[in-house]
């Protein structure tokens, strides 16, 4: 099961497909982050803003879509740090919905 995984995956070794997950954790980590950054940037409860509040909030949604793809295409072989950094990524990206989508 994990050589047909691996092959799947097209990695050498299960290390590649570890270092691909956790590689993609991060970059979706930094994107929330980043966006993170541009609404706190924002002042607060201002119309002028509603449209850019909206373009992060659905940038947003797409990570979280993005890191539900990821946990599903690695059932099989998971890199664990990996993992949480999705989790804490999730997590992130929907309190940021939560607290800036009444804004819009």
């Amino acid at each position: 099961l994990y050589k047909e995984k691996i092959s799947k995956e097209d990695a050498n070794c299960i290390t590649d497909v570890l270092r691909r997950q956790r590689d993609i954790a991060n970059d979706l980590h930094s994107r929330i982050d980043v966006l993170e950054e541009k609404l706190a940037s924002l002042p607060r409860l201002c119309d002028d803003n509603a449209e850019m509040v909206s373009i992060y909030i659905n940038e947003l949604n797409s990570c979280v879509e993005n890191l539900d793809k990821e946990n599903a295409n690695f059932e099989c072989i998971s890199d664990r740090p990996a993992t949480v950094i999705r989790r804490s990524a999730a997590s992130k990206a929907l309190r940021l919905i939560k607290t800036y989508d009444c804004q819009t």
